[in-house]
């Protein structure tokens, strides 16, 4: 596996500072045309891909998705992956990682053609990036709490989650496994 190019790496090839680099490719302040065409040639030469994460996390933006539903069953599978699939940007495609529960692999269940779900290994929860987003959850928000009815369940559940998004970082370290940027198609 390749090790990204930095923003450092351009700005050292191209004899620039990192702030003239940031403006040349986030488009925040006019450059003289000498020097971003330097920075865009060094971009090109060292295979630059911008991080979409890093950004979102600069920009204290994420895109988090979280739906509390009453049931785990293909109808709900289906409705996540609908809503999911439209935070998709039109040049993505996202691969899933998810275990074998029966929902995530019935036959009626359609997957939007901008996902690919990865099934893991049976009997893997170690494996599971989203299993330790729920052990997070619990700890800190939901255990050793008594709810009158669903509605307070479905509150709860909601305000641990929405403090989990304020925490901008948080569900990207939770969920980050050495092996993930690994994963071929």
């Amino acid at each position: 596996m390749s090790v990204p190019v930095t923003m450092r790496q351009i700005a050292e090839q191209a004899d620039v500072s990192i702030g003239t680099v940031s403006h040349v490719i986030n488009g925040t302040a006019k450059v003289r045309e000498k020097l971003r065409v330097r920075v865009v040639e060094a971009i090109r030469s060292l295979g630059y891909q911008p991080s979409q994460l890093a950004r979102g996390l600069r920009r204290n933006q994420t895109n988090m998705l979280g739906i509390i539903m009453p049931y785990v069953t293909t109808e709900a599978m289906l409705e996540f992956l609908d809503r999911f699939a439209k935070t998709i940007r039109d040049d993505e495609h996202v691969a899933m990682v998810l275990d074998q529960a029966g929902w995530h692999g019935a036959n009626a269940l359609r997957v939007p053609d901008n996902i690919t779900l990865l099934p893991l290994p049976p009997y893997s929860p170690e494996l599971n990036p989203v299993e330790r987003v729920w052990l997070f959850l619990k700890e800190r928000f939901l255990s050793h709490r008594l709810h009158a009815n669903y509605d307070a369940v479905a509150d709860a559940a909601s305000k641990a989650w929405n403090r989990l998004c304020a925490e901008v970082g948080r569900l990207t370290s939770l969920c980050s496994y050495s092996w993930i940027p690994k994963v071929k198609r």
